[in-house]
């Protein structure tokens, strides 16, 4: 609005995550973001922050198309980043592997985590110690593994908790219902599990997590992880296991490895020169904005997000005539000057599809309203979902493109319920 100016610098935390389909369609948004921001033709500055990343410079150019500058350059000493300083004496993280040759992956998981349930609890571990391994973090690649898990450490492991107690002379470890930190939990859950692991007194002697654990997470107080499989990407392990070994405590990280899969396996037999050169192995990041499924997705939002915010009196009137479309042409051709400076190969495909989404648009003529999923009245976009479930029941889809309703999730979602019969 009038008197308000653009940012002029945009913060971008944890940049290897944008890569794959959420990488994808931000960098599809960016595109409306950035003639959102400009200034009389200058962009605002961007400043990315990670700690695991390769290719970035055409990552960046994919995201936010624009070149790249590495700051700190890269120095003399591999100790000083410009940032922080490598302590020598600080507490860092031990990186133990486990295969499970010769027995299956279930015993293997569950036999490891009750040794570690059981010796955290040991007289040899000091007392300002022991709360950081009171907690196992264990964690999943997927949610059917993880799902399998619950019931195997409410039974299998304390069998297990029980007779190595027994073999030690010691007096087993009580097990509560494990915790869990996944996406099937609501924000509201998840903020309240994460304030109860930061206490000393901390209630959950397990937390089982999804690939969610890896961002965000600082709980200094955590200190002893079991990590079942191989992660996808070397980045995705090394930002989980980090989670552990933050505060005053050493961490203490168990791979369990499953011997029936081969990237496990070569893992798990190259384990310590791997771990010496654990950043080299870093995998590039995929960014393809000006994909064909992803211009079927979201290339219309982008327009949308243009027409409604820089085009006088289209704020709360969907409907384009010619004189609009007129007004569209200098947004349509920055577009095709941004997929020109990103991948060039796709320029002739997303024309089309913006002079397709155009003259649509006009060919509807007169619109209420921008979304509507009730089916009401005339609106411009319908959500992925109730696209989905049209198509699906056979009732006729309106001419409204569906649209994403989140960036994270670009496939349309179904809610399932079991009802007795």
């Amino acid at each position: 609005g009038a008197g308000h100016l653009p940012p002029d610098l945009i913060l971008q935390d944890e940049l290897h995550l944008f890569s794959g389909p959420l990488g994808t369609i931000a960098g599809l948004y960016e595109t409306a973001s950035d003639l959102l921001c400009a200034r009389s033709g200058a962009r605002p500055k961007v400043l990315g922050s990670t700690a695991t990343i390769r290719r970035a410079t055409r990552q960046i150019r994919s995201l936010f198309d624009r070149d790249t500058c590495q700051f700190p350059p890269p120095g003399l000493d591999h100790a000083d980043s410009g940032f922080a300083v490598v302590d020598p004496d600080s507490p860092g993280r031990v990186y133990v592997g486990v295969t499970s040759a010769g027995r299956s992956p279930r015993f293997t998981l569950q036999s490891v985590a009750a040794s570690l349930l059981q010796s955290s609890t040991a007289d040899g571990i000091a007392a300002v110690h022991r709360s950081g391994y009171g907690t196992l973090l264990a964690y999943f690649n997927a949610l059917r593994e993880l799902g399998g898990a619950l019931v195997l450490m409410q039974d299998d492991v304390k069998m297990s908790l029980a007779a190595f107690a027994g073999r030690r002379d010691e007096d087993a470890r009580e097990l509560d219902v494990p915790a869990e930190l996944t996406s099937r939990k609501s924000a509201a859950e998840i903020r309240d599990l994460l304030a109860e692991l930061g206490e000393p007194n901390c209630p959950h002697q397990i937390l089982l997590a999804s690939n969610m654990i890896s961002v965000g997470v600082d709980i200094p107080r955590l200190s002893l992880m079991l990590v079942n499989g191989q992660p996808k990407t070397i980045a995705e392990y090394i930002q989980a296991t980090s989670r552990v070994g933050r505060g005053g405590t050493h961490g203490l990280v168990v791979a369990a490895f499953n011997n029936a899969r081969a990237r496990d396996r070569s893992h798990y037999e190259t384990f310590c020169s791997w771990h010496g050169a654990l950043y080299r192995e870093v995998e590039a990041t995929s960014v393809t904005p000006f994909a064909s499924r992803a211009i079927d997705k979201a290339l219309h939002a982008v327009l949308v997000i243009l027409a409604r915010h820089l085009v006088p009196g289209m704020a709360d009137d969907p409907t384009l005539d010619d004189q609009g479309r007129k007004q569209l042409q200098p947004f349509r051709d920055a577009i095709l000057q941004r997929v020109e400076a990103i991948d060039p190969d796709e320029k002739a495909a997303v024309r089309q599809a913006l002079d397709r989404i155009l003259d649509g648009w006009v060919a509807r003529g007169k619109l209420e309203r921008w979304w509507d999923d009730t089916g009401t009245k005339a609106a411009l976009l319908l959500s992925a979902e109730e696209h989905a479930a049209r198509k699906a029941s056979g009732t006729r889809a309106a001419n409204a493109p569906p649209t994403l309703n989140s960036m994270r999730d670009v496939e349309p979602s179904t809610t399932f319920k079991v009802l007795e019969s």
